[in-house]
């Protein structure tokens, strides 16, 4: 039976970092309080903060691409807040303020043009593919289904609609069962690279490669529609082989990209 401090783990993993990481921000910010109110905890803040500040807790965020910055407020409280960015983020795009700077700290929407500059998602640009990977999603149906109508998330169904209307060859990248073809009929299944070690999410892009290879022939532009965890390990090696990997919604958050797949829908 998992302890208090195993599930405020999965709760954050699955409720703050997950969607983070799907929408490409630089830095996440974990309040205490709201991990309390969210799961529905009564005199449970020290539990929380002990919890997220924790070694376990640490790894976890580390093999999902996490890096912790700091831990600002008090020690055991509802506005004690975690700290993490993005593994190889640049720490001068993060910054920390001081108590004599919070009186003239600026109002958040100047904080929000020091980030990276995310290109408009009606401007993002749908380049030309010989072969498309499309990453699988949590959303599925319960009975088993070609892997094409197993997913059934808004976000798969618009590139899904998007990849087929374009005709492109196409893959879906399973954290269960690697490369598989959209008509290959598989189960409902569970896993996520999230949730896996840095060691196997290494070994699955390798298994990913291996059975993709037989597939590059000819192919000069592979289209990547796919979260971080799915890409890290996997774009580096199809590029040392000298295929050029676009990743058209990289840069774009989560909403942006529905938006991104609406516009080149209706087009």
């Amino acid at each position: 039976m998992a302890s208090q401090a195993d599930r405020i783990r999965q709760h954050v993993m699955e409720r703050y970092v997950r969607p983070f990481l799907d929408a490409n921000e630089v830095t996440l910010s974990i309040r205490a309080g709201d991990v309390v109110r969210s799961m529905g905890l009564v005199n449970r803040t020290p539990a929380v903060c002990s919890a997220l500040e924790g070694r376990k807790f640490q790894q976890e965020a580390e093999h999902v691409g996490l890096e912790y910055l700091d831990r600002t407020g008090p020690a055991r409280s509802t506005t004690t807040r975690f700290r993490y960015k993005r593994q190889g983020s640049p720490k001068t795009l993060i910054r920390t303020p001081t108590k004599k700077q919070l009186p003239d700290r600026p109002p958040l929407k100047a904080v929000a043009t020091q980030r990276p500059k995310v290109p408009p998602a009606r401007n993002a640009k749908l380049p030309a593919a010989d072969l498309c990977l499309v990453s699988c999603v949590k959303t599925k149906q319960s009975h088993r289904a070609p892997a094409r109508d197993l997913y059934i998330s808004d976000w798969f169904a618009k590139v899904r609609k998007l990849v087929e209307a374009q005709g492109w060859p196409w893959f879906i990248l399973s954290a269960k069962h690697g490369l598989v073809r959209p008509d290959k009929e598989i189960a409902r299944y569970e896993k996520r690279l999230l949730t896996m070690r840095v060691a196997e999410r290494r070994a699955w892009a390798s298994d990913v490669m291996q059975a993709l290879e037989c597939h590059l022939g000819g192919v000069r532009t592979v289209v990547v529609f796919a979260g971080q965890p799915y890409r890290e390990f996997l774009v580096p090696e199809m590029r040392e082989r000298g295929v050029q990997v676009e990743v058209p919604m990289e840069r774009l958050k989560f909403g942006e990209q529905l938006a991104w797949l609406n516009d080149r829908i209706k087009h």
